[in-house]
């Protein structure tokens, strides 16, 4: 029997996020798998490299009951794999979740991944668990990686300086498989991407690929394979990331 890579720790949620923020810095390189708290989390094969890490002691207030849950500790990373010169990037992988059991009996609201998503920008959809709580869903989409949006998130700050501190240059889209999985207050998504420019055939007449050459509605045969490529690809770090963490 496979048992969950999530074990007890004699460790507060306050050191296990100094840890994390300790480990998991701007350069580090990994591989085989991801140490993440109290989980670990399985790696395609290669060595990637850490673009930004972040962690911090959470608590999850319950609309309506007024209830104040411990949900422990929050992280996100985000990590690439390049070429040896380290003037290109091929895929992107990005974790976000508890990097301590929750400790409440609540739930998470809806995903937004288990919602219907009828944008052009997004190719496939896959729901397997719906409800409020235990939440299993995928999509596979267009992402652009920008540095200079001024409603972004702290850690999208912190990741685009990641970038800037490795000597990569920023817009980069990316085709990714996103997966978002909770089971209660235990929650985890996985981004896995492809770089478009870097992994894919475009045409000779242009010099990068734009979000507005991936209508959902207009993929040529060459498209539609490479989103199916990252469709099987994110499906198998889903498939991973479940038995990881015990869903």
């Amino acid at each position: 029997m496979t048992m969950p890579a999530f074990c007890g720790s004699f460790q507060t949620p306050k050191q296990l996020v100094d840890e994390f923020n300790q480990r998991l810095q701007t350069g580090v390189e990994v591989s085989d798998q991801l140490w993440f708290g109290e989980k670990t989390l399985p790696l395609p094969p290669g060595k990637w490299v850490v673009v930004a890490g972040d962690a911090e002691t959470t608590n999850t207030t319950i609309q309506g009951g007024g209830t104040l849950y411990d949900s422990g500790a929050y992280a996100s990373v985000s990590l690439i794999q390049w070429n040896p010169e380290h003037t290109t990037v091929s895929e992107r992988l990005s974790f976000a979740g508890q990097i301590t059991p929750a400790k409440g009996s609540g739930w998470y609201d809806k995903s937004a991944l288990c919602k219907p998503l009828k944008y052009s920008s997004v190719f496939k959809q896959d729901i397997r668990n719906n409800w409020e709580d235990k939440q299993d869903c995928s999509a596979t989409y267009i992402d652009t990686l920008r540095a200079d949006e001024a409603d972004a998130s702290r850690f999208a700050k912190k990741e685009a300086a990641g970038y800037q501190q490795l000597g990569v240059p920023l817009p980069l889209i990316f085709i990714v498989h996103g997966t978002f999985m909770s089971k209660y207050m235990n929650a985890m998504s996985i981004h896995y991407g492809l770089n478009m420019d870097a992994a894919s055939d475009k045409p000779k007449e242009l010099a990068y690929w734009s979000d507005m050459d991936w209508n959902n509605k207009s993929l040529d045969d060459g498209q539609q394979a490479f989103v199916g490529k990252v469709t099987s690809l994110g499906d198998v770090l889903r498939t991973q990331l479940k038995t990881a963490i015990g869903f």
